[in-house]
């Protein structure tokens, strides 16, 4: 069965996932249960 790799369903906006993993991001370094120095690494990544 051919599938239709035209469709949306497929596909994701990078924008939003780049957008989204940023979020991710920035939620680690507020997390103040992690150490000073792993938390200065999120904000590196960010």
């Amino acid at each position: 069965m051919l599938n239709n790799l035209t469709s949306p369903q497929y596909y994701f906006n990078r924008e939003l996932s780049w957008l989204k993993f940023n979020t991710r991001v920035l939620a680690q370094a507020q997390d103040i249960s992690l150490p000073p120095l792993e938390r200065l690494k999120f904000i590196a990544i960010y």
